[in-house]
């Protein structure tokens, strides 16, 4: 197998499995606090995160924001922008479409009738 495609898959595979987990929030908390636990675990956030038995945090407080928590927010509100931005785009690429293809059809036809002549 060559580099890349071992790259490629093992990166499929890290998605779906991080994907599965990332899906799964524990029922005895609500999706929120497990998020918010989940952020001061990273150091994103200041503040406490409370665990039961089984490692799933079943309450948060936090208190503060770090450097890093507010430079991944920017990074999120800028990946944000984008999506928004890039879908905004693609709704008009239909209507620019037609639109050329209007402009372009009268030398297409003449175009065709040399060719058939």
């Amino acid at each position: 197998m060559n580099k890349a495609k071992t790259e490629g898959t093992a990166r499929r595979a890290y998605i779906r499995i991080l994907t599965q987990y990332a899906e799964a929030v524990p029922s005895k908390t609500d999706p929120e606090t497990a998020l918010l636990g989940e952020l001061i675990d990273a150091e994103l956030l200041t503040g406490g995160a409370a665990r039961g038995s089984t490692g799933q945090v079943i309450a948060a407080n936090a208190t503060g924001i770090t450097v890093d928590g507010r430079l991944f927010l920017q990074r999120l509100r800028e990946e944000e922008r984008q999506d928004r931005l890039l879908r905004k785009s693609l709704k008009y690429v239909p209507i620019l479409i037609g639109y050329v293809a209007g402009l372009l059809s009268p030398l297409l036809t003449e175009w065709i009738k040399s060719l058939l002549k």
